[in-house]
């Protein structure tokens, strides 16, 4: 609680931590308006579908900012950055017991849970290069399902930071 209040390095407080907030929550206020970051306003239900203001270029550029630039200062006081409490993957790869992985498609942000499990995408591996995709396993009876068709590579809990 003392480092959330007073400590003004985002990284101290969460080394390795990225928000994913744009590309997971929308915040809509009384007035219609849509936000992918808090007060960051990227258009208004009332005029627009909501999948439009979703994709559109004001909240891209935004995504694109963050990716790029990394954390802004703000969100070290953002609750939602806490609460999400998402890895980030540089490049969409990740150091998965020593090993290198690519994660499948534009994914870049990894909720760090025993849950979740990184499966061989078999379309996309090479010798060179492996190709995961997120699954997350809610049984032992869904583990043992998803051994049968497909390889498991490692677990979120193996991410090597």
């Amino acid at each position: 609680m003392e480092k959330y209040y007073l400590d003004k390095d985002l990284d101290t407080i969460r080394p390795y931590l990225r928000c994913a907030t744009p590309w997971t929550t929308a915040f809509i206020d009384p007035q219609g308006n849509v936000s992918n970051c808090i007060a960051y306003k990227i258009g208004n239900i009332s005029e627009n579908d909501f999948w439009e203001i979703w994709n559109n270029e004001k909240a891209q550029y935004f995504r694109k900012n963050l990716s790029e630039c990394g954390n802004f200062g703000i969100c070290a006081k953002c609750c939602n950055f806490y609460k999400n409490n998402f890895l980030y993957a540089k490049n969409s790869r990740l150091n998965l017991s020593g090993k290198e992985v690519i994660l499948s498609g534009e994914l870049n942000y990894i909720l760090p849970s025993d849950t979740i499990a990184f499966i061989l995408d078999k379309t996309k591996s090479t010798e060179l290069e492996t190709y995961v995709f997120p699954k997350e396993i809610h049984s032992k009876e869904m583990l043992e399902e998803i051994n049968k068709e497909h390889t498991i590579v490692g677990f979120a809990s193996d991410i090597c930071l």
